[in-house]
């Protein structure tokens, strides 16, 4: 081998490298919510920064900085190390520490189910018991105070939820569209190759779920039986 074609393969080995590192980052930010870029928080909404769970140590997984498309995390009632979220709530709160801590964030939805009722019910029932965009003090005043849902009886399960596309994030519904329609409209179809040319849509939710006593095990009033964190 001449002297000239050694001088050349470190040229080409890095080359291939770098088109290596190249094509994974590039699958990073077509796939994955890795390069979600944090941005001050709209006004009623939980910033992103809070889908988070701490432990005893104050330490916390961002589930944006997984590597997977996919991701779950929650903490249980019956933990033995309760997890708790960056404004002080844990499993076993009661519905007016929630309210205290969250009265100001605006839900994507509030879905309140008696599983002990087998009837079929009225417009008006679903109508006050799936209830969409409003702030968690908002629904307190109008369905809890009101006795419109009984706590006492219904498990209620409260989302608080944001939208991602590369690097880009969506907290309200017409931002989330916009999101949507760029999607679609570059989404493209030939044989069995098929997608877009923006990156993968990701949802990632926070849930906090409230049960009555009769379905947890030391406590007379209702409580917070969960929170958890999806992303999908």
């Amino acid at each position: 081998m001449s002297v000239q074609n050694k001088r050349k393969l470190p040229v080409s080995s890095i080359l291939m490298v770098l088109a290596f590192i190249m094509f994974i980052v590039t699958w990073l930010f077509y796939h994955t919510t890795l390069f979600v870029s944090y941005r001050p928080g709209v006004e009623d909404y939980l910033p992103a920064e809070e889908y988070r769970l701490y432990d005893s140590h104050n330490s916390s997984e961002d589930i944006l900085r997984s590597l997977s498309d996919v991701g779950y995390n929650t903490s249980l009632i019956s933990s033995n190390d309760l997890r708790h979220t960056s404004r002080g709530v844990q499993p076993g709160a009661s519905w007016e520490e929630f309210v205290d801590a969250y009265g100001d964030v605006r839900a994507r939805s509030f879905n309140a189910y008696d599983f002990s009722d087998p009837e079929e019910h009225s417009d008006e029932y679903y109508d006050t018991h799936y209830v969409y965009d409003m702030t968690v003090r908002e629904y307190d005043e109008q369905y809890i105070k009101t006795g419109v849902i009984d706590m006492e009886k219904e498990e209620l399960n409260i989302v608080f939820s944001f939208d991602t596309q590369g690097t880009n994030l969506a907290y309200t519904e017409q931002e989330r569209e916009q999101m949507l329609d760029r999607y679609y409209d570059s989404y493209f179809s030939f044989g069995f190759i098929h997608g877009s040319f923006y990156p993968a849509y990701h949802s990632v939710s926070m849930d906090f779920s409230f049960y009555p006593p009769y379905e947890t095990d030391g406590y007379d009033t209702p409580v917070l039986y969960s929170i958890s964190i999806y992303k999908w």
